[in-house]
């Protein structure tokens, strides 16, 4: 707890003088600086803490995240370091009744490096990795530990890269291994998971900005597990051809569609088939960007015990800028998710999320923004209990 309470006060010190240097600075900010620093002071309350139909509990959470950037751009090259440790505290945190019960406060890690390199205007390679770890010790009451520790080390390694090898013909290339360790054995052998995926894409330019593709996609989910009846692992091949029509430079729409084939490490479950459908339309102007998006195929799974689920889902995000200072952003989105029986226990369902959100920020000046969202989301679900929630959030943010 002593650590905890000198990693706040250090927190705050920071905090304040990021922000008596932002406002005093104002717009005069170096964007070419390689050294950033910076901290963000957010507020959030949710009218459904545990996502319940029933016995809704209520919660504020404030967090402070300090974070510390390392930028550089040599030659071809674009490099950067990112940390961000961030102190959780929650105002009505779970209790043993509740049933999970819940830290007041916790501190969490956050690390990222990406690395880029541009052989040219259309081809380069971007690498990097992702790291976080937890501090959600376990919870004791009269010296009996009543919650196992859920502290985790996340990590995903990625690889990206887009090459043309001739006027008219490239491949893409994407890799991304995610793993979740959790410290305590006791939830490790049931939780810890495992994710590679790697995508393959060859792209023909048949003039007048139109692109012919044919994408292969192989993803292999694994889940911890203590027998083979809980088994949720899933190996996913996918297949498709597709079309990308670039309008400008800054608006295209793509098109896919393909087969899927699942293989699941349960016995109890066949091979799956699915048809595969994704369908994107973009603009990224300087003031204005909109995506459009929709699908349909085999997905890693939201709910437990199950392996997969068969996913359909449409959305849009609109984002606004005005005069380089304020920015509304707001999404729509709806998803069905159909999963399959595992066992009489576990039939088959569907499990359906409609979700929209809002935000806006204001920048103050280079240094200093303060930003406000909402969220609602609505669960209906044949598969576990269905709720709706509410959540806001506040947060400033200062940097130097």
């Amino acid at each position: 707890m002593k650590i905890v309470m000198s990693f706040a006060i250090m927190i705050a010190c920071t905090m304040c003088l990021v922000v008596r240097v932002a406002a005093q600075e104002g717009a005069q900010a170096d964007e070419s600086k390689n050294v950033i620093v910076g901290v963000t002071v957010g507020a959030e309350f949710t009218d459904n803490r545990d996502g319940l139909s029933t016995n809704k509990n209520a919660s504020f959470n404030v967090a402070v995240a300090p974070s510390f950037e390392l930028r550089g751009r040599p030659l071809r090259w674009a490099l950067e370091l990112i940390y961000a440790p961030s102190i959780l505290w929650r105002s009505n945190p779970r209790d043993i009744e509740d049933g999970n019960p819940q830290n007041d406060t916790d501190l969490y890690h956050n690390l990222s490096t990406r690395a880029e390199y541009k052989v040219d205007d259309r081809s380069g390679v971007r690498v990097g990795d992702r790291f976080s770890t937890t501090d959600d010790p376990d919870v004791q009451s009269g010296g009996t530990t009543v919650r196992e520790d859920l502290s985790y080390i996340y990590n995903q390694v990625y690889v990206e890269g887009d090459m043309f090898v001739s006027r008219s013909i490239g491949f893409g290339l994407t890799s991304h291994n995610t793993i979740k360790r959790y410290l305590e054995d006791v939830v490790a052998n049931t939780s810890d998971e495992d994710t590679t995926d790697a995508a393959l894409t060859l792209m023909a330019d048949i003039g007048n900005q139109m692109f012919v593709l044919a994408k292969g996609t192989f993803s292999d989910f694994e889940n911890a597990s203590t027998n083979s009846a809980t088994e949720r692992g899933a190996q996913t091949m996918t297949y498709s051809l597709g079309f990308k029509k670039v309008f400008t430079p800054s608006t295209y729409g793509l098109v896919e569609g393909g087969i899927q084939s699942a293989e699941y490490d349960n016995a109890l479950l066949t091979t799956d088939d699915s048809l595969y459908a994704n369908l994107q339309f973009v603009i990224r102007e300087q003031e204005y960007r909109f995506t459009g998006f929709a699908g349909y195929g085999i997905f890693q799974p939201y709910v437990r015990p199950y392996s997969s689920q068969k996913r359909t889902f449409v959305g849009i995000n609109g984002e606004r800028t005005i005069a380089e200072v304020l920015t509304f952003n707001v999404g729509i989105q709806y998803s069905n998710g159909r999963y399959d029986e595992v066992s009489a226990g576990n039939p088959a369902g569907d499990d359906n999320l409609f979700l929209i959100s809002a935000r806006s920020s204001y920048k103050i000046n280079r240094h200093l923004a303060v930003e406000v969202g909402y969220q609602f989301e609505n669960w209906e679900s044949d598969l576990r209990e269905p709720f709706d929630r509410n959540t806001i959030s506040v947060a400033v943010k200062a940097q130097l």
